[in-house]
């Protein structure tokens, strides 16, 4: 620790690690921004969300980050699936 001292002079240490500001790429816009288009049409899948974000801000995201910040944004989001309409037609139901 001493030769560290004595070769660059400084007596304090710098800061290390964190994020660095070039590699950033999700930025409070962008997180707006997303909060946005679920705020316009909450149906909008995250390939749909990826895409949008590549035309509007021009900024190249993975599916999954944009999950990771939508649920950082206490959002819930759910696969959508098809629900039959005969599950809860009359006929099954007399049935039972």
């Amino acid at each position: 620790m001493m030769y560290r001292v004595v070769e660059s002079g400084r007596v304090d240490d710098i800061p290390r690690g964190g994020v660095r500001a070039g590699s950033v790429k999700v930025t409070q816009e962008v997180k707006d921004m997303l909060e946005s288009y679920l705020n316009d049409n909450c149906i909008y899948t995250m390939e749909t969300m990826r895409s949008m974000l590549g035309l509007d801000m021009r900024v190249d995201v993975s599916t999954s980050t944009i999950s990771h910040h939508l649920l950082a944004i206490l959002y819930m989001v759910r696969q959508t699936r098809v629900v039959l309409m005969t599950c809860n037609a009359a006929a099954k139901k007399i049935k039972r």
